[in-house]
């Protein structure tokens, strides 16, 4: 699994971008190491492109995704997430249920994460940095 992030200070935003095989551990490593930079503090929106990931359906998945948000406090945080495929769909509804966070959604365009986020009128801005992101994965 290959991942990259940006933080965008201004905005308050962190964007990710994952590529490859979903592996829980690489995941738990990433986001230990994210939440430990000094900028972490001000984030208060994240965007995370799984549209390159490739994810199966496990029951341990949705476990672990849940057991690292509540051990790394990444709670608090308005989160979506850029979805592609009907099981990256499914597996993030049934994450979001299961945590009941309220500030937690998934869709398929980055227009509407972006309204989601606040951040439409940055729309073209951010797709770049997306593309770019992508393309170094």
């Amino acid at each position: 699994m290959k991942i990259k992030y940006q933080i965008l200070k201004e905005k308050k935003l962190l964007i990710l971008s994952y590529s490859g095989h979903f592996d829980p551990r690489e995941y738990l490593i990433h986001v230990a190491e994210t939440t430990s930079l000094p900028a972490w503090k001000d984030v208060s929106k994240i965007l995370s492109d799984f549209t390159h990931l490739i994810l199966s359906y496990d029951k341990k998945i949705i476990d672990q995704l849940i057991q690292t948000k509540e051990q790394l406090n990444i709670q608090n945080k308005t989160h979506v997430y850029l979805v592609k495929t009907p099981m990256e769909t499914a597996l993030l509804h049934l994450y979001i249920k299961k945590t009941g966070e309220k500030n937690y959604n998934y869709y398929s365009t980055l227009e509407n994460a972006l309204v989601y986020l606040n951040l439409a009128e940055d729309r073209n801005s951010i797709a770049e940095i997306l593309t770019k992101m992508r393309q170094e994965l």
